[in-house]
């Protein structure tokens, strides 16, 4: 087997933050949470700052999602996100006593539809994500070593998509934030055409079941797009390592 690496990269982890409706984005200022809604209005300032407005259209919205003009390119399909349901990740900030969340990156925004993910959240590495100054139990953690066989096709887009979705939904447990567990986990997996994921193993376990869990919910929970159309198997069985350091 041809083997293509994924390089290793490190991101800042928090524990598993509550998922809200955008209505209730008010009872949560100042804690970083999930939020999942309907986008009901994408527009952009004369400043060129970018407006996700859920629960409504301005000025009757509850929840306003905020892209600045340097962080736009990052995002250059968020128009496709309009009417379309979404979840964004971030602290929620009051602004002119209405609440919002900044998007500095795009593995804090993506939709339920994975096409939208794919086209729309994939520029940033994942390295570059900022820990959320409001809290302060963090600890790192990686991925290493994501080898598979290409077959001669371009799984750049894809693996950028790839790490946006792996660490969204890898919810470290606390004893690997307070630094009581570390270690590493290895699994191998198949990835169907359509993106999902239909078997997952254990090739060699941390010692802690918390956290081979985690890594294996990262996977299982995880819809990763359609697999580039230059490849023509109509699966992938690939293998990750998930570090907890």
């Amino acid at each position: 087997m041809l083997p293509l690496v994924l390089a290793v990269f490190s991101l800042v982890a928090v524990a598993d933050p509550p998922t809200i409706t955008p209505a209730e984005a008010s009872k949560h200022v100042g804690e970083l949470v999930v939020v999942k809604g309907t986008v009901d209005q994408v527009s952009v300032s004369l400043s060129e700052t970018t407006y996700l407005n859920f629960g409504g259209r301005y000025p009757n919205h509850t929840l306003t999602a905020v892209i600045s003009k340097a962080k736009r390119a990052q995002f250059p399909n968020v128009k496709s996100y309009e009417g379309k349901v979404a979840q964004v990740r971030g602290v929620v900030q009051l602004y002119r006593g209405e609440p919002e969340i900044t998007l500095n990156e795009p593995g804090q925004l993506r939709s339920t539809d994975s096409s939208l993910s794919v086209n729309g959240s994939v520029e940033n590495p994942p390295s570059e994500r900022p820990a959320p100054a409001t809290r302060g139990d963090v600890e790192s953690r990686s991925l290493a070593g994501l080898y598979f066989d290409p077959q001669g096709a371009d799984f750049t887009i894809w693996i950028q998509h790839f790490k946006d979705e792996v660490y969204f939904n890898w919810i470290v447990p606390q004893t690997a934030l307070s630094g009581a567990e570390r270690g590493h986990v290895d699994f191998e997996f198949t990835v169907e055409r359509d993106g999902s994921v239909s078997s997952v193993r254990m090739l060699k376990s941390s010692g802690t079941e918390l956290l081979d869990r985690a890594g294996e919910n990262a996977l299982t929970k995880s819809h990763f797009g359609v697999l580039p159309e230059a490849y023509s198997p109509p699966r992938v069985t690939m293998q990750l390592t998930f570090y907890y350091r």
